[in-house]
């Protein structure tokens, strides 16, 4: 079977030039502008954040808080597996994230977006000193209790605020990483901030839901139960923006024949995609998937080559850049 490095190497690279010019965590709780902030400490203090504009419930910050936060109190550590989703053989994207960033060793790493903390967990695990972001203070509570589970508690702080304003000392991080982020917040204002985060030479890398396939399309809708109501996949206006932000980025699409497993889960196993999550399906349970995925993992190879453009029609793009 191939590895999920393997299902990567021979993916078209487009570069973009810009266009233009237990024990629980502790929350300390601040006003963040239109949304609720926390630094959530256990054992771990960054102090609070320095925001101070009210947030209205009606905002979609305050919406992603809101849906994430009840997404988390039906999570159980015990079913994340930080090795499966950069290891496992139908993770190709967070493989070659892996890949880019190589030796973490040393490295300080805020995995944005930290959601249940696999990603961060996976970097702490490695060597890196890691700060999970969130706007949900639900969840930085799940990446801590999967923190102390897999022993990396003294590696890894949590913070709960919007990405589009961290309240984080600027240039303070080697890399940063999110999986599934930009796509909910506003991207120029959370890229920007990116930005001011990363130490000169630093990269930032994003996995995002691309907008235009068709099947994609049908999929969310039927899947509106599990999708919060604010968020927005990337369009080529939006990758194009950040490159205009950062001056430069690379994208590789990840993702087209594979989406056949998820009409398999539709029309044999008959799951209601509105119930079960299809993408952390795949993952938890890749040695039910790997083989299928691997082989359609190597047409997708073969078919982005053959026909560059058809990538706009994959599920997801990394998006990479380096701060000069």
């Amino acid at each position: 079977m191939t590895s999920s490095h393997d299902l990567t190497s021979n993916l078209p690279l487009a570069p973009i030039q810009p266009s233009g010019p237990p024990k629980r965590c502790h929350c300390i709780m601040t006003s963040v502008p239109h949304q609720l902030g926390a630094v959530c400490n256990a054992g771990n203090t960054i102090g609070d954040l320095a925001l101070t504009t009210p947030h209205s419930e009606t905002d979609p910050i305050a919406e992603e808080r809101r849906f994430h936060d009840t997404i988390a109190r039906t999570m159980d550590e015990e079913g994340h597996d930080p090795r499966a989703v950069f290891e496992g053989p139908t993770s190709p994207e967070p493989a070659y994230v892996r890949h880019l960033f190589g030796n973490l060793e040393g490295k300080n790493v805020l995995d944005l977006g930290c959601g249940a903390g696999e990603a961060g967990i996976y970097f702490a695990l490695h060597g890196a000193t890691v700060t999970g972001l969130d706007v949900s203070s639900e969840m930085c509570e799940c990446t801590m209790r999967l923190a102390r589970s897999e022993g990396v508690e003294s590696r890894l702080t949590t913070v709960c605020a919007p990405a589009e304003q961290t309240g984080l000392p600027s240039a303070s991080f080697d890399f940063v990483y999110g999986n599934g982020v930009l796509h909910h917040v506003d991207v120029d204002s959370a890229v920007r901030e990116v930005q001011r985060l990363l130490k000169p030479g630093g990269m930032a890398s994003f996995i995002e839901p691309l907008e235009y396939n068709p099947a994609i399309r049908v999929y969310r809708r039927l899947a509106a139960g599990v999708r919060s109501p604010t968020e927005h996949p990337l369009v080529r206006a939006d990758i194009r923006g950040i490159a205009d932000i950062v001056g430069h980025t690379e994208h590789r699409e990840f993702q087209l024949m594979t989406l056949s497993v998820f009409m398999w889960m539709y029309f044999v196993e008959r799951l209601n995609p509105s119930e079960v999550r299809y993408w952390k399906r795949i993952i938890d349970e890749h040695e039910r998937y790997g083989r299928a995925f691997g082989m359609l993992s190597r047409a997708d190879s073969f078919i982005l080559r053959l026909v560059p453009p058809l990538r706009w029609w994959c599920w997801n793009s990394v998006i990479s850049w380096t701060k000069v």
